[in-house]
């Protein structure tokens, strides 16, 4: 035993503040004795090689059903503002959670564009809106690309669908765009899934509903062929055949899948379905990886994860009965998964009363160690952000829980009142689940704009900055319980918007407190000098790169004006 645990790297035994023997951990934390012995031999040894490593890196391509923000998103490389979310109703909202290990870092889906070039719509457009362009996707590097697309060039061209020799002259035509575009991603090093294009509901096509479907049902026919034969035995490309899971008898799209007021989107259950298959072809492409998922960063040339700013088994928790309708907490705490020893906080909660939407939700406060006296870590205005959690739902025996929905959300408390909500998957009464859940889910990115300064103290429910798993309900006095496995807040990139910096005094420093490299613009007023850690520079304006810690000092009569920007 003692072996063992020795030979783990980064921990060491101790005293807790009442002189109790405790685990220290690398990041501060502590194990209690009560602890460890819930851990077997087995586990203890897996700890020790138990690193946090980075998800996959997907990217959703196409039409509006593979546009998974549904709020607070400009911006393809998912950097979004207060409220942001994504969409329950999208297959992309699910596909890297049921995975565990991969996570969309890009979106690329255009409502209403279509394969063939029309305008700025068009896989090869360059005005693509938003600047979901072929370049961009190019820069955000995805380790896979999955592909939802053909339905709008059909839903366009219904008109001219008049016999099977029309369907089948449009089918030629979109099919060899769409050839043509799998074959630009393959040749820049992408993997791809084809997920064949949903069926519609006859309601849902504009016109000539049995001429669409069956031009529907050829291009999924003869791209799953195209693709079956030349990129799944190369490892390159699978096929996710969803468009046959999701018809009814008649050959149209099934109603339980869909919303009924678009006969054309799916519907959460929906959803998960479609993202099971495209889960499962995304396996045959990317092995599973081993270890504790963790945020995936911005810029695909990182390859370590950055520190988790939540401290293992000892971060301060809370648990809100009440967030909407009201509950119960039978139990809760932190516990260790005894074939893994990855930490997990767990919740029993039973719903009591629902509220005026017909659903109650319980609210489960995790929190990072910032912006306290004792914390671990700092904030300084630049990260962009992002925070995840793997998160199982039962109903305390391995069965399908009393749930409908998860959402997870990032939320940051200022000491002047101020709060922002940083979205999470968007809130919809929908079915119940049918099995167990277990999913690895990710909140929107968002560039944070404040300092460790500014947060209030972590000190219970809407203090400091925290991590929000939600759970929500419509069955009364039934218990689910939800376990919250390595619960992580991490920088995942850099903030590059320009910002105004408070000029220092005459012949005062001003420093770079960032630990990135940063661009600073001195220009105007009247300085006479201008010194770089120290040194004059000769100069009285200019652009000047900072590296951490690096001090710039200008010497004026008149202040100057400075700019910043953090170079990712």
């Amino acid at each position: 035993m003692a072996e063992i645990l020795t030979s783990i790297q980064g921990r060491e035994f101790g005293l807790d503040a009442a002189g109790l023997p405790v685990w220290n951990l690398a990041d501060g934390a502590q194990i209690a004795p009560s602890k460890l012995a819930m851990l077997s031999l087995a586990a203890l040894a897996g700890m020790a090689t138990l690193q946090a490593v980075l998800p996959y890196r997907l990217a959703p391509w196409g039409d509006s059903r593979s546009a998974f923000q549904a709020a607070g998103y400009t911006d393809p490389g998912l950097v979004g503002s207060s409220g942001a979310s994504f969409d329950p109703t999208k297959c992309a909202s699910y596909v890297g959670g049921i995975l565990g290990d991969a996570e969309c870092v890009g979106s690329y889906g255009v409502s209403g564009d279509t394969v063939l070039l029309s305008g700025s719509s068009g896989w090869a457009s360059a005005t693509r809106t938003n600047g979901k362009t072929l370049a961009s996707l190019i820069t955000c590097a995805p380790d896979l690309v999955t592909i939802q697309y053909g339905v709008n060039d059909i839903n366009n061209n219904y008109a001219t669908m008049t016999s099977y020799a029309a369907a089948d002259a449009l089918v030629a035509t979109i099919l060899a765009s769409l050839k043509q575009f799998v074959c630009v991603l393959v040749s820049q090093g992408y993997k791809f899934v084809w997920e064949t294009s949903y069926p519609c509901q006859a309601a849902g096509w504009t016109g000539n509903p049995s001429y669409c479907q069956y031009a529907l049902d050829q291009l999924n026919a003869q791209m799953s062929a195209w693709v079956a034969a030349n990129f799944v035995q190369p490892g390159i490309g699978a096929v996710a055949d969803v468009a046959t899971a999701l018809k009814q008898a008649d050959g149209y799209a099934n109603s339980t899948y869909y919303l009924s007021a678009t006969n054309i989107h799916l519907n959460p259950v929906g959803a998960l379905l479609a993202a099971g298959i495209v889960a499962t072809a995304v396996r045959t492409l990317l092995p599973a990886k081993a270890g504790i998922v963790a945020c995936a960063p911005t810029a695909s040339r990182l390859t370590t994860p950055a520190p988790n700013w939540i401290p293992r088994f000892s971060a301060a928790t809370n648990v809100g009965n009440n967030d909407y309708g009201t509950g119960t907490t039978n139990s809760s705490g932190w516990g260790l998964d005894p074939k893994t020893g990855e930490p997990y906080f767990e919740v029993v909660w039973t719903p009591t009363s629902l509220g005026a939407n017909g659903f109650a939700r319980v609210r489960i406060m995790i929190q990072a160690s910032l912006g306290a006296a004792t914390s671990y870590f700092t904030l300084t205005g630049t990260e962009v952000v992002e925070g995840s959690a793997r998160i199982t739902l039962d109903d305390g025996a391995g069965r399908a829980p009393n749930a409908f929905n998860i959402v997870l959300r990032q939320r940051l408390f200022g000491t002047s009142g101020f709060f922002t909500d940083w979205g999470g998957t968007s809130s919809a009464a929908g079915t119940d689940y049918s099995a167990p859940v277990n999913l690895r889910l990710a909140t929107p990115r968002i560039a944070n704009p404040n300092n460790s300064a500014a947060l209030t103290a972590p000190a219970g429910d809407n203090t400091g900055y925290a991590l929000y798993p939600m759970v929500e309900s419509k069955r009364l006095g039934v218990p689910v319980r939800i376990r919250i496995y390595s619960p992580t807040l991490q920088q995942v990139g850099v903030s590059t918007a320009v910002a105004t910096v408070t000029t220092p005094a005459s012949a005062s420093a001003y420093t770079n407190a960032t630990d990135s490299l940063q661009e600073v613009v001195v220009s105007g007023g009247t300085v006479s000098a201008i010194a770089l850690n120290g040194t004059s520079l000769g100069l009285t304006s200019g652009v000047f790169v900072l590296r951490p810690g690096d001090t710039l000092t200008p010497t004026y009569t008149v202040a100057p004006t400075m700019l910043s920007r953090q170079l990712a």
